[in-house]
């Protein structure tokens, strides 16, 4: 419900409050749409960074072209492409865990776990609507174990000693299918860059425990190839943009202690499955494929071990500065699957485990209640059309569209080239995490702060409490408005004599 009435307050308008980096996005696939360079370089004015991989900016400008969607719809536009992308990747977690449990595998089962893994409120939440790369990652990661799964799905036959034995040799023509997974997975770190993990662990996966070089190598091979050949082929400035920027921002323990606080328990039924077919498969790790089959009755080793590497991998990820919980969505699609194992599995269903199970969900019901409840207003509002807010941006950015060019603008969504600069190229929407660590690391050529002082930019639009302000007055603007905001502090509008 909370998730049908956020769609449905996206949709009213194209002003709503930003959600993370949405601003430099939209600007970087502005610039592909006009024919101007994707990334150029992040540390000179007008410090214009493109965090992401290429992938994701190409598609979104691929699909606006395709529909005809002007520049001042974007946002929105925007965000229907990302929910395809979330609709995709819930069909693909049904597939997966269809070749997960194979026949006995009980569709109502899955269809429901589907649904959670992908409305959750929490994860991935609004993420499902946000103009970024990572639900689009995501379904991709998802296509290639979903690939790997039907590969691997093969009958058992019995064993001399362990009872169960998986066949020595890939079926025919599931080399092709090993190789598409791994074209897949390069295809979610053409997407987003961190999406590494999947195609590492697969990689690990089919050569330690299914003992085959040639499985591993086939999966390994196109993603190692790929991303080779495209660091290559970027350059400089193209690894400035997606390596060097991201890397310079330290990493807090309690930025990470803060995300898996907000998802342990929203995300509890997950996080509760996982810890049974831990304890299950990792009392001897030496057999966990046959325990896997003898407790649950398929072979749950594979995505336990993507859900393990992802749960090490959104740690750090989760502790960097300016991050936020969107890192934890792979682990939560990996934990699903292992979810679907454990209670769809035909050997084990006694009371512990639905008890243990039963309880998590009302763990997790209790917190999505609540979190629905704490956004109703809000979302009333929007769906209604009767935002306050709304009205307020409007009025804001057509105050901000008349001013003296160029205009620097904080909000990201205020400063977007159609809004703040007469659709003209460059404009001025820096990334504020990316700016203030390449600051503090003395890696700029050039700062705000001096270009305010010299007079470069005909106006300002920024929060009344900013530090440029007075720096402005002092370097020859004069203070014109304060513009109340509804929801953030008010902005001044100054422009210079």
């Amino acid at each position: 419900m909370t998730l049908g009435a956020r769609v449905l307050y996206l949709a009213h308008l194209a002003e709503v409050p930003r959600l993370a980096s949405e601003g430099p996005v939209l600007y970087s696939i502005w610039k592909i749409r006009h024919g101007y360079p994707l990334y150029e370089s992040p540390f000179a004015p007008f410090f214009p960074v493109t965090l992401y991989n290429f992938l994701s900016y190409e598609t979104y400008a691929a699909a606006f072209r395709a529909f005809g969607v002007t520049d001042a719809w974007t946002p929105v536009a925007g965000r229907v492409v990302t929910a395809a992308f979330g609709v995709a990747g819930a069909l693909l977690q049904y597939l997966a865990a269809r070749e997960l449990l194979g026949a006995r595998g009980d569709r109502r089962l899955i269809v429901l776990l589907t649904i959670v893994t992908w409305t959750g409120t929490v994860l991935p939440g609004s993420w499902t609507l946000a103009i970024r790369p990572d639900v689009g990652a995501v379904a991709l990661d998802l296509a290639g174990i979903c690939g790997v799964l039907r590969v691997l799905r093969a009958p058992r036959v019995l064993g001399a000693r362990e009872g169960l034995e998986r066949p020595k040799r890939l079926p025919a023509g599931a080399s092709g299918g090993l190789i598409a997974a791994g074209l897949m997975f390069y295809g979610a770190w053409a997407f987003k860059q961190s999406h590494v993990v999947v195609a590492g662990t697969t990689a690990v996966y089919l050569l330690v425990w299914r003992r085959s070089w040639r499985e591993a190598a086939l999966v390994a091979a196109p993603f190692v190839l790929g991303v080779a050949v495209t660091l290559a082929i970027g350059g400089p400035i193209y690894r400035q943009n997606i390596i060097d920027a991201p890397a310079l921002s330290p990493l807090l323990s309690l930025y990470a202690w803060f995300g898996a606080r907000t998802i342990a328990l929203p995300e509890a039924p997950f996080w509760a499955a996982t810890a049974i077919a831990m304890a299950a498969l990792l009392a001897d790790p030496r057999a966990m494929t046959e325990r896997s089959l003898r407790v649950f009755g398929v072979d749950l080793v594979y995505p336990l071990l993507l859900t393990l590497a992802a749960g090490a991998a959104a740690v750090p990820m989760l502790a960097k500065a300016g991050s936020a919980i969107n890192h934890a969505i792979e682990l939560k699609v990996c934990a699903a699957l292992v979810t679907a194992g454990v209670l769809g599995g035909a050997r084990m269903r006694g009371r512990a485990v639905d008890a243990l199970v039963a309880a998590a969900a009302a763990v997790a019901l209790l917190s999505h209640v609540s979190r629905a409840t704490a956004e109703r207003g809000l979302l009333e509002g929007g769906v209604r059309g009767t935002d306050p807010s709304a009205a307020s941006r409007r009025a804001t950015a057509e105050t901000i569209a008349r001013l003296p060019r160029p205009v620097y603008a904080e909000d990201e969504l205020y400063a977007l080239p159609w809004i703040a600069n007469g659709n003209a190229y460059p404009a001025i929407i820096p990334d504020y995490q990316v700016y203030h660590a390449a600051k503090d690391a003395g890696v700029l050529s050039d700062t705000t702060e001096a270009m305010v002082a010299r007079g470069v930019f005909g106006s300002l639009a920024v929060a009344d409490t900013s530090p440029l302000v007075s720096l402005a007055r002092q370097s020859g603007y004069e203070l014109i408005e304060v513009v109340p905001q509804v929801t953030d502090r008010p902005i001044a509008i100054l422009r210079r004599r």
